[in-house]
């Protein structure tokens, strides 16, 4: 060899081969739980939103609500396959517990996110649910006092007629 011939000059040089196969499907696991993690926040953004008061049936805020939830349970769901069928059917190798630790720190990213996207829609359908007990409630009080709520009748009743 020529001298100050770097190591990877020689004959005897390793290879540096590709990454195993479950490496890859990781990085897509962990690509697919970041996105679910952005799609997360916009679903509490649309679900902030579709509890505020508006004048208008609110169908495009629920659409876009049922949208994102469908995306991220698909990613979810994707993920939790890619993550059973690839990841654990890899064989045994050298860098198994390395393997093992990544797919357990996957696994428990899902499991969060899924936990997380399920106490969100809970608490979403609940203040929905409180929402509509409150509007309906205040429309039978309408009914029930002539079509006109409550509190316009305390005001008639202040009233003084001359």
């Amino acid at each position: 060899t020529i001298k100050g011939c770097l190591p990877f000059c020689s004959k005897g040089a390793a290879t540096v081969g590709l990454p195993p196969a479950w490496v890859d499907v990781s990085e897509e696991i962990a690509s697919n739980v970041q996105r679910a993690r952005v799609k997360m926040n916009e679903l509490a953004k649309a679900h902030a939103k579709a509890l505020m008061p508006s004048f208008g049936d609110g169908k495009e805020d629920q659409q876009n609500i049922e949208a994102l939830t469908t995306e991220i349970t698909n990613l979810l769901k994707k993920s939790e396959k890619k993550l059973l069928q690839k990841l654990s059917a890899a064989g045994p190798s050298e860098d198994s517990n390395v393997r093992k630790n990544v797919q357990r720190q996957l696994a428990t990213d899902l499991q969060n996110l899924s936990m997380e996207l399920r106490k969100k829609q809970s608490t979403y359908l609940k203040c929905l649910r409180q929402q509509m007990e409150g509007q309906d409630a205040a429309d039978l009080e309408m009914n029930l006092n002539g079509n006109r709520p409550k509190e316009e009748d305390d005001d008639l009743d202040d009233m003084v007629f001359l």
